[in-house]
């Protein structure tokens, strides 16, 4: 059995395909798992971060089936930042927001922030998740509890948000 500290099913079969690949090119078993064993974040994904009165969870997110992996890791008591932008790096066309099944999200405190909250507060409204909208994502945050927080962005709401915060 692979013991990861990385979360989720797309993790566990990328370590799969990584214990492949170092074994065809002759590293033993053993050693390429201990090795996995050892990664707690990829690119700041998966790391926490303290922020004042907050424990925060980093998640990417970059396509539908990223959104879904992700929001199947989700901590449930936790509160969830949900960040989506649309420039050129992310795709201008946010069609893909209705392939995400949010509804996972019901009964949750959410926070929807970035450059396109609006487009994705609707799309929760659809999926009957209440939510409200904070444009800084910071500020959503700061706004929570304190305790453990779960954010989840796309590509650049996550650069532009590890930017902002301790250690990023």
């Amino acid at each position: 059995d692979l013991d990861l500290r990385l979360p989720g099913d797309a993790n566990r079969a990328n370590a799969a395909l990584a214990l492949a690949a170092a074994h065809r090119l002759g590293v033993p078993p053993h050693t390429a798992a201990a090795r996995l064993r050892t990664i707690s974040d990829i690119g700041g994904r998966y790391r926490t971060i303290r922020r004042s009165r907050h424990f925060v969870r980093l998640m990417l997110a970059k396509n539908p089936a990223g959104w879904v992996e992700t929001l199947r890791v989700l901590d449930e008591d936790t509160p969830v930042i949900v960040a989506v932008n649309a420039q050129e790096a992310d795709g201008r066309d946010l069609s893909w927001l209705w392939d995400v099944h949010f509804e996972r999200l019901r009964g949750r405190q959410v926070v929807v922030t970035g450059e396109r909250a609006a487009d994705l507060a609707v799309r929760l409204c659809y999926a009957e998740v209440a939510h409200w909208t904070e444009p800084d994502p910071v500020a959503a945050i700061d706004g929570l509890p304190p305790g453990g927080v779960e954010l989840v962005a796309n590509y650049t709401a996550f650069r532009d948000l590890v930017g902002r915060l301790p250690g990023g």
